[in-house]
Formats: structure tokens, C-alpha cells, sequence
């Protein structure tokens, strides 16, 4: 009897593409599967060199964090070519440009351009804070812009970047996805020619963002039509600093009308009221709700007047499934029991929520975590929502899952 097994090639295939679903971050299992077969060699490449993150100060090549050099990278991409091809997400941290380092930018520009597959990109400061895009080295600068302009670019995320001229994303036809967190944007000119209307599936506006957000709603084609689309938007993250904030935000769930997640992140002295006419009364479409509350004033109450536009919500049609509501407290202060927990409470009185299933409650402490969780002599325990037999209630303090809080 022959001691062989045969199995059959696609089956095989199918055992790489599920191992590099649950393979460690530095690929051990799919090295040593390439190592093993030459067969095997390029499947496990298309997962091994999926994702891969440059630097212009130090380069890395996949998610390893092992150091190449610029060099070294194009030596491995003239042996093996397809590797280029399978990169589909590319992280690329841009810093200030130095004279000297000229030769070493050339040579990550021409690594840049032979990434023509890829579909997530991310533009970071690879410093402690904002790098100007003017102080970027041009052929970097050139390089990014061909990316921008892929046709397989569905996802860009950029950070920390000042004066960024978003006239680049104006030929983002397919962009789907757009995540900015402190971006500033340069002043810009639209060349006066038909662009396709880019129709976003998902955009987060994080902290240091809305001037970049304001710009790009107010963007508009030749024919005065606006360049973003924002009508399909299925998921927005929402960052409420600052009174400007709110209407940029209103605008946004203004024109949307198919938003099934919203993670809505308040600060004082903004208030949830303020978007009651866009989001609370009209919940649309709206299947999950996470709203961040984050306390930095002793006389200011947690939950402001959420539960009043949680009762208004739930008067009205809706089919939200999941709530999720988190309190930073970045303050020392003693939270006692108050009308705004019982009323709280009060919001899931059946009926109104025929289709909620999760409810929960994340408390942090932040600095003062000592001082406040000895003042937390109490849990909000909500017994009306303990008692409810659809939902599910979980409440967390500092990530921990508790139903008392540690004295």
C-alpha cells in the first residue's frame, strides 16, 4: 500500500487562503508553508505580501516590521515581479525631506509605482506631529499622487498631514472609504473639466478634521454639482469638538439616506440635542448607534441629555440592533446616582424597540481611574433593562465586564 497522500491541488489552496485568515502577524505558518513546496511558494505570497508598510525614514516590507533597506526591496521585486502585484494595502509614512536622503526617496518612489493593484492606502506622518505636504520630497509627493489616481483604490485613510492639497482626490473615482484624522487642507482649483462624482460607502472625520471635512461637502464639479457624494453613506464616524462642528455634521446626516452605523463622539460644550432633527427623529435606515461622551468638567453630567433623544428615537420608527454608549471621565469627580441614569433607564420600556438586541454601557476613568472607582460606590444597573428579556446589557468599567464596581 503506498504510504502517499494525494490531496488535491485546489483543496490545498483553499487550506493556505483559510491558514492566512488565522496566521500571526509575522506570517510564521505561510513561511513555512512557502518554504516547504514551491507550488506553495506563490499562494502564500499573495497573503505574506498583501499588506506591506514603508517609511521614508526606515523601510519595512509586510507586516513583520522587519527592516529593509529601499534597495534591498527592488532587488527582491526585479526577481519576483508578481510580489508587486499582490500588495494589495500599503501603509506609508511620509516625514520631513532632507538633502541628503534624495537617493534613498528616489528609490521608494520607484518601489511606490510598482504597486499597481492596490486598494487601501494610508498617508501618515511617520513623525510625533504634522508634516507639511510642501516639506514632502517631490518624487514622494508624485509617486502618492499615482496612487491616489488607481483604479483598484477603494480605502485611503491620511494623518497627520498639513496642507494637504485635496484637488488630489478629485480623480478617486472609485474611492469608497475615506478616514481623515488631523489633516489640514491646502487651498485649491478644480481643473475645469467633467469629474465623476465620488459616491462614499464609509468616511470618518476624527479629531483635527473639519476644516478638511467642510472643504470636501463644499467641493463641487464644474457644473456646481457636489464632488463627494455622501447620499450612500453607510457608516460615519463623527468627532463633535467644537460648536463649528455640528452643522458640518448635520450636513452630512442631512443628505444621507441609507446610514445603518454611526459612532458619534460629543464634547462639551456640544450636546446630543443638536442633532436631534438629523439623527434621533429620522433613525432611517440606522442599525447601530455608538455614542463616546467624554467628561472634563466636575459639574457637567455624563449622559447630557441623551436619554431624552434615545425616548425620542424610540417613538418613532426604527430598526437599531445595537446602542453602545461610552463615558470617559478625564476629570476626578464623584458620579452618584441622578435623574439622567433613571431616565436612562426609562428608554427601554417596551415598546419602540422591536429589533434591539445589545445594549451597553463602557465607563473609563482616565487619569483620575484611582480616585474615581473608589467614588463609584453605585452601578448603573438599569433595572428595567436587566429585566428586559430581548436585549442583551453589558456594562464595562475600564474594558472590564463587571456588574459591580470595584471598591
Amino acid at each position: 500500500m503506498s504510504g502517499e497522500l494525494s490531496i488535491p491541488l485546489d483543496i490545498i489552496e483553499v487550506i493556505i487562503d483559510n491558514l492566512a485568515t488565522i496566521d500571526d502577524l509575522s506570517h510564521t505558518s505561510l513561511w513555512a508553508c512557502a518554504r516547504a513546496c514551491r507550488y506553495l511558494l506563490h499562494r502564500c505570497r499573495r497573503h505574506i505580501f498583501s499588506s506591506i508598510a514603508l517609511d521614508a525614514n526606515h523601510s519595512y516590507l509586510t507586516r513583520q516590521r522587519r527592516k529593509h533597506s529601499p534597495h534591498q526591496i527592488i532587488k527582491l521585486l526585479n526577481r519576483a515581479p508578481e510580489i508587486a502585484i499582490y500588495v494589495r494595502k500599503v501603509n506609508f509614512g511620509v516625514c520631513h525631506s532632507r538633502s541628503d536622503s534624495l537617493p534613498k526617496y528616489q528609490e521608494l518612489s520607484e518601489i511606490l509605482r510598482r504597486f499597481t493593484q492596490v486598494q487601501h492606502l494610508t498617508i501618515e506622518s511617520n513623525c510625533r506631529s504634522f508634516v507639511g505636504w510642501n516639506e514632502v520630497a517631490n518624487c514622494l509627493q508624485d509617486a502618492l499622487f499615482d496612487m491616489l489616481h488607481l483604479p483598484n483604490l477603494t480605502y485611503l485613510s491620511l494623518c497627520s498631514l498639513h496642507e494637504f492639497p485635496i484637488s488630489n482626490l478629485t480623480h478617486c473615482s472609485n474611492l469608497r472609504a475615506l478616514f481623515v484624522e488631523d489633516v489640514t487642507p491646502a487651498s485649491y482649483t478644480l481643473p475645469p473639466t467633467s469629474i465623476q462624482s465620488i459616491a462614499l460607502i464609509e468616511y470618518s472625520g476624527g479629531p483635527g478634521s473639519s476644516v478638511f471635512t467642510d472643504n470636501i461637502i463644499k467641493m463641487t464639479d464644474f457644473k456646481n454639482r457636489p464632488l463627494f457624494d455622501f447620499r450612500d453613506l453607510s457608516k460615519y464616524v463623527a468627532q463633535c469638538n467644537c460648536i463649528e462642528d455640528v452643522e458640518i455634521i448635520r450636513q452630512i446626516l442631512k443628505t444621507t439616506t441609507q446610514l445603518q452605523h454611526i459612532d458619534l463622539h460629543v464634547k462639551y460644550p456640544c450636546n446630543y440635542g443638536q442633532f436631534s432633527e438629523v439623527l434621533f427623529q429620522s433613525p432611517k435606515s440606522l442599525r447601530k448607534m455608538i455614542i463616546r461622551r467624554c467628561l472634563h468638567d466636575r459639574h457637567s453630567d455624563p449622559l447630557n441629555d441623551l436619554p431624552h433623544q434615545l425616548i425620542v428615537m424610540r417613538d418613532r420608527p426604527n430598526i437599531l440592533e445595537e446602542l453602545e454608549i461610552y463615558v470617559h471621565i478625564n476629570v476626578d469627580v464623584e458620579l452618584a446616582p441622578n435623574n439622567q441614569w433613571n431616565e436612562l433607564d426609562k428608554v427601554f420600556n417596551p415598546p419602540g424597540w422591536s429589533c434591539l438586541k445589545i445594549a451597553s454601557i463602557n465607563i473609563f476613568t482616565g487619569i483620575y481611574w484611582k480616585v474615581t472607582l473608589r467614588k463609584l460606590v453605585w452601578t448603573p444597573q438599569l433595572p428595567i433593562l436587566l429585566a428586559s428579556k430581548n436585549i442583551a446589557y453589558e456594562l464595562f468599567v475600564n474594558n472590564i465586564k463587571t456588574n459591580t464596581v470595584p471598591s
